[in-house]
């Protein structure tokens, strides 16, 4: 927020661009993130495209898996702690294997590692509609300049994506930051108000699919953070964008440092 005011951008451009699209970015409406990281980001933004995947974001962990042996994967298993070498489950198994990778989301990372400093969570709503007309027709992500209403941004996502929604059909995002202290039905009504102002009565003919409550959506990053390292001790190492920076590209960057590690600590003698 600071570095946009040495740059001498005006209040009204931060409050209607700014303070929307990086806020959406960083599910942090302050701005309290480093210039560094704004920095990066923004250029990404200029330099390259936002695209989505044709088969959802679950398309990139499924690439990632695809060339494991089968029964690789456990689901529905959930860890009750790491003693040692050793993996306890809550249905009261346990495995030890050569090498653990705790590659989760942060709150659940530090349960597990046992972090000194535990790892919050930035959190948000999202709502998806659908809609047999949209109301934009470009890829175009719309911006909340004020703060009536408590949608941030929105977009209608087969317009980037087409395979997001049937024919005939659109499909309709809308995100709020945070985790407002209300009912559902309150929630509810005060989305489709704000919508009804931006586009008008069609949107009484929107269908909502679903709406979801993000707790741990990203991670914290506080200015001062660095990338934290992925091996813990011999044979435990830690994955997940709380160790690097809160995205997809921080969570991957992570997952091979911790890949890395683990290779290079397997080829010392023992």
């Amino acid at each position: 927020m600071q570095m946009l005011g040495r740059l001498r951008f005006s209040r009204k451009m931060t409050e209607r661009f700014f303070r929307p699209f990086l806020g959406g970015i960083f599910l942090d409406t302050k701005l309290s993130i480093s210039s560094r990281w704004f920095e990066y980001v923004f250029r990404m933004f200029a330099e390259g495209e936002a695209a989505l995947p044709a088969r959802g974001m679950q398309a990139i962990p499924e690439q990632l898996a695809e060339t494991l042996p089968d029964g690789s994967i456990q689901f529905g298993r959930r860890v009750a702690s790491i003693e040692g070498m050793t993996v306890r489950f809550e249905d009261g198994s346990q495995v030890r294997p050569e090498a653990i990778v705790i590659a989760t989301d942060g709150p659940e990372a530090s349960r597990l590692a046992g972090f000194e400093k535990p790892v919050l969570s930035r959190e948000c709503i999202c709502y998806y509609f659908s809609a047999k007309e949209p109301p934009l027709k470009e890829p175009m992500l719309v911006l909340s300049g004020s703060t009536r209403g408590p949608i941030n941004n929105l977009a209608v996502l087969d317009a980037v994506q087409p395979s997001y929604a049937p024919k005939g059909e659109s499909l309709i995002s809308a995100t709020i930051i945070g985790n407002p202290s209300r009912d559902e039905e309150t929630l509810r009504k005060m989305v489709l108000g704000q919508l009804k102002r931006w586009f008008g009565l069609i949107v009484q003919e929107w269908r909502l699919v679903r709406h979801y409550r993000i707790s741990n959506a990203l991670p914290v990053l506080y200015p001062m953070d660095q990338a934290k390292p992925a091996r813990l001790r011999p044979g435990l190492y830690v994955a997940g964008d709380h160790r690097a920076t809160p995205s997809i590209q921080g969570a991957m960057e992570s997952g091979r440092h911790a890949a890395e590690s683990l290779l290079a600590d397997s080829r010392m003698p023992r």
